[in-house]
């Protein structure tokens, strides 16, 4: 009877008394536990499946453009023309070289300017925040709700900010989250898009914003340069000297280049290289990719699980043997008279 009790316990250590697990060991633990793998498996293919058919397509609408050059004045070939320029103009604005025209363009997509220049002529808030605008009665409808009440006693609680109806701050924000800039790669080139469930409105989005944004800049720089060129007509018509009268006129003529360009179709602050086009085919989501992600997952997670399964056991487990090991120690008394001790059991086991 007792060396029934030995072998049994002896057939079921699969680990050592450490605790510690071979790689041997761990693909047999693995393999009597590939049911829960597959049950893991299973949880996670119909989990994709569900958000493959719940998930509204993405469509991403894009174009590409490239930076227009940054519109610096020539201040003459010569150290000598140089210098006379600067004695004569210093602290006038038009000397310094311009800021590069697609950073300033940038910085733009996501400024309140534009957000109020766009909800100003498209209303724009009413367009992104649809779900929130009463068109009858023309006010934007306030959340309600045992949820929504207890989120704002929450807020006020915590001081913050509580619910208020869209604005200026938030549409910039908007547009800062969902136009996107990434430069193409090993290229000059840049690709400006926005993603959303509606084609349609993902490229009105994108063609709003971003022509919205360089009409600003060059509506400013217009400005400027109307500007500077009355204080050089002004010099001229006041200067006598010959070098200095042939630099107001060579920059005389590059600010009215630069304003008949202004005035004309092209953009501004870039050239246009792929225009905006209404996507077809949506960017999301991805079956293939899905059910391969959710495979990976419940295989990685099914395995973790098993081990972790196996440890809680094997506690029970050892727990188990000592118990039993006890009973037997009890049962077989030293030939001495005396009680064998468990450790001198186990190594016999």
């Amino acid at each position: 009877m007792i060396g029934e009790k030995q072998k049994k316990l002896k057939k079921e250590r699969d680990i050592d008394v450490s605790g510690e697990i071979d790689l041997a060991a761990t693909i047999i633990i693995v393999l009597r536990g590939w049911w829960v793998v597959l049950i893991v498996l299973i949880v996670c293919l119909v989990i994709a499946v569900d958000h493959i058919y719940k998930f509204k397509p993405s469509y991403v609408a894009s174009m590409v453009v490239a930076p227009a050059e940054s519109a610096g004045v020539s201040l003459g070939q010569t150290s000598r023309e140089r210098a006379a320029f600067r004695q004569v103009f210093s602290g006038f604005g038009a000397v310094s070289e311009s800021a590069n025209l697609f950073d300033q363009f940038t910085v733009i997509l996501s400024s309140k300017s534009l957000a109020e220049r766009v909800q100003s002529e498209n209303e724009l808030l009413q367009l992104v925040f649809r779900d929130a605008w009463d068109a009858e009665t023309k006010m934007w409808k306030r959340p309600n709700g045992w949820v929504f009440r207890k989120k704002e006693e929450l807020k006020k609680k915590l001081n913050m900010p509580e619910w208020r109806p869209p604005n200026l701050e938030i549409l910039a924000q908007f547009v800062k989250d969902n136009v996107a800039i990434e430069k193409v790669l090993r290229t000059n080139l840049y690709k400006l898009s926005v993603e959303s469930s509606d084609p349609v409105f993902a490229a009105d989005l994108l063609k709003l914003v971003v022509f919205g944004a360089d009409d600003i800049l060059r509506e400013r720089d217009y400005k400027v340069v109307a500007s500077n060129l009355t204080y050089i007509r002004g010099r001229l018509n006041g200067t006598t000297i010959s070098e200095y009268r042939l630099l107001l006129i060579q920059l005389l003529a590059e600010r009215e280049q630069r304003m008949m360009l202004m005035q004309g179709p092209n953009p501004y602050a870039f050239q246009i290289v792929e225009k905006i086009s209404i996507p077809e085919t949506p960017s999301s989501p991805k079956a293939i990719r899905t059910i391969f992600v959710a495979i990976v997952a419940g295989i990685i997670v099914g395995i973790v699980l098993t081990l972790i399964l196996h440890v809680i056991l094997s506690s029970f487990r050892a727990r188990r043997y000592r118990i039993l090991d006890s009973r037997i120690v009890s049962e077989n008394p030293d030939p001495h008279g005396e009680i064998a001790k468990p450790n001198e059991m186990n190594n016999k086991l």
